[in-house]
């Protein structure tokens, strides 16, 4: 597999890639070197990457996700959305299994600067503010939150009262929260005092 084959799979073609075949630094390299290419905010050029091989760390990672997977995910799926469920479901079995993990590091997105900021998650209490337990997800959005003059929370409901694994966005740093109308009168007075507010649609 070359390094633009590699960069271009997506969930649908996780199940079909070999996690038992070693990824050597020179393809890793590359790939980073392709990876650079990509625009960015102020061309600041601030990259870095974090590469995780040791298998225990790996293990713990994936012991984390697998966690916060049981947790959060929802008593059920609609049928538009479970073949992206089963590719989740399939990660969290072989995170472990998987070469070598990386992520992009959050100095990526310093130099943005955003008037207002949405954001979404799977979970958002006055205690925890807006979490998710995707490590990768919750360090891009805290780098745009810096970036933010304004951050507006968009969840439904469901989401309010529970807490994932990452958090995103404290609660003071939450201007306005958009819901639906099943939130809980108590849940609605929490965030009220806690100067957050609420739309309700």
């Amino acid at each position: 597999m070359t390094p633009d084959e590699l960069l271009s799979t997506t969930r649908a073609v996780r199940k079909r890639l070999d996690l038992t075949r070693p990824v050597e630094r020179n393809l890793l390299e590359e790939c980073f070197d392709l990876a650079l290419q990509a625009p960015n905010g102020g061309n600041l050029q601030g990259w870095h990457f974090m590469v995780v091989a040791d298998r225990k760390r790996k293990e713990a990672i994936g012991d984390l996700y697998r966690r916060s997977k049981v947790k959060n995910d929802p008593p059920t799926t609609p049928p538009e959305h479970r073949r992206m469920m089963d590719a989740s479901a399939y990660l969290a079995q072989h995170l472990q299994d998987i070469p070598v993990l990386g992520s992009l590091a959050e100095e990526t997105l310093r130099g943005l600067h955003v008037n207002k900021l949405f954001l979404g998650g799977n979970g958002l209490t006055v205690g925890h503010g807006l979490t998710t337990p995707d490590l990768s997800v919750a360090t891009t959005d805290r780098a745009l939150l810096r970036a933010a003059e304004r951050v507006i929370i968009t969840v439904d409901h469901s989401k309010i009262g529970r807490t994932a694994l990452c958090q995103t966005a404290p609660t003071e740093n939450i201007n306005i929260l958009v819901t639906d109308r099943g939130i809980s009168g108590e849940h609605r007075r929490a965030f009220e005092r806690a100067g957050i507010e609420l739309l309700v649609v």
